[in-house]
């Protein structure tokens, strides 16, 4: 019986001293060792205790003691193994729950520079198609010129301008060409300078999404 006391006492004051720190993971770890680490110290302490009651006189009623006391030991630490295991699946729901909110903080982030870029390439495919509309009309515009001066020209024949007013009035023409060409070149060229920032805008958003991720994965990874 003074075994059995001792055994006791030495068993309360483990449990007194050996307190880490269970709110983290590897504070709950250690708690596991521990429990485990007594469940087989308890065992075999109260496994000798039996064997030492068959030796003696009343030999039942020492191991129906034994039994009792073992059970009262090993049920306190199966509560504590219990109140562990709650708080691990906690922490696992936790550390679940963080890692969808930040993914969905990255997928929301771009998200938004998805529209945002959408946005600019709407506003600037308007102006192109504003630019090509200026210039259809004045390609109408030039060529009912053309057609009412050729119309007119049989009216006119009886009067037909000198050669200086022809050359004057061909060079103006040729001139209106090349300023429409020199439109049709700005527009092609302003077409080509959007089609490029459009691609270094696409890759910086996916560098930039890209690197939210990797922050992203390389904050969970280092929680518990």
């Amino acid at each position: 019986m003074k075994n059995l006391i001792v055994l006791c006492l030495a068993f309360s004051t483990s449990i007194i001293f050996a307190a880490p720190d269970i709110q983290t993971a590897e504070g709950r770890g250690l708690e596991h060792a521990r429990l485990e680490s007594e469940r087989t110290a308890i065992n075999s302490k109260f496994d000798a205790l039996d064997l030492e009651c068959q030796t003696r006189f009343v030999v039942t009623s020492c191991r129906e003691d034994v039994k009792v006391k073992r059970i009262r030991g090993l049920d306190a630490l199966t509560r504590q193994e219990t109140i562990l295991n709650n708080m691990d699946r906690k922490a696992a729901a936790a550390r679940q729950q963080q890692k969808l909110d930040e993914k969905t903080s990255a997928s929301t982030l771009a998200e938004k520079e998805k529209n945002r870029q959408d946005a600019l390439t709407g506003s600037a495919k308007r102006a192109v198609e504003r630019e090509n509309k200026s210039l259809e009309k004045d390609r109408e515009a030039l060529s009912s010129k053309t057609s009412t001066r050729y119309e007119s020209k049989a009216a006119a024949k009886a009067s037909r301008p000198s050669d200086e007013e022809r050359a004057t009035k061909r060079a103006a023409y040729e001139e209106k060409q090349q300023e429409l060409a020199k439109r049709i070149q700005r527009r092609d060229d302003g077409l080509r300078d959007l089609a490029e920032k459009q691609k270094t805008k696409e890759a910086e958003a996916a560098a930039k999404t890209a690197k939210a991720e990797s922050a992203a994965n390389a904050a969970s990874a280092v929680k518990p």
